[in-house]
């Protein structure tokens, strides 16, 4: 049996752009800093935060910084800080959706929604870690 897949016209496409935005606009709570810390093999880029409904949802990538075989490992440490850069509390993101092939991908995808958001936070910490070890402080 085939299945037949019938492309989106542009207006079709634009329908449906016009009402998610309509019906899904998320509360803004304000702007956030963001700071990357990297590391000698792995950077995290791409790094974006959304406020929704049921949170704070940040994603982005791990990319290799040079070229090398081999598989990333570990996962996103996302850190919530105050206006001085005092801690507020620490969330973890599993790595997903690797690219080009799992085995010797080039980088690597990550999301977390946060849904307890302190009050207080003024800026975002991402770094990644492997294993039980935690990013420096």
């Amino acid at each position: 049996m085939r299945f037949r897949i019938r492309s989106l016209g542009p207006a079709t496409l634009l329908a449906f752009a016009v009402a998610a935005i309509a019906s899904a606009q998320p509360p803004a709570t304000g702007t956030l800093s963001i700071q990357v810390r990297e590391s000698s093999l792995l950077v995290p880029t791409r790094v974006s935060y959304e406020w929704t409904d049921e949170g704070l949802m940040v994603e982005g990538r791990i990319e290799k910084t040079r070229s090398r075989y081999g598989r990333i490992q570990g996962h996103v440490e996302i850190e919530l800080l105050d206006a001085e850069g005092s801690l507020l509390s620490r969330h973890l993101a599993a790595l997903g959706y690797f690219s080009p092939r799992r085995k010797d991908p080039d980088w690597a995808f990550f999301r977390a929604l946060i849904e307890n958001v302190p009050s207080k936070t003024a800026g975002l910490r991402i770094c990644h870690a492997v294993g039980d070890r935690r990013c420096p402080p």
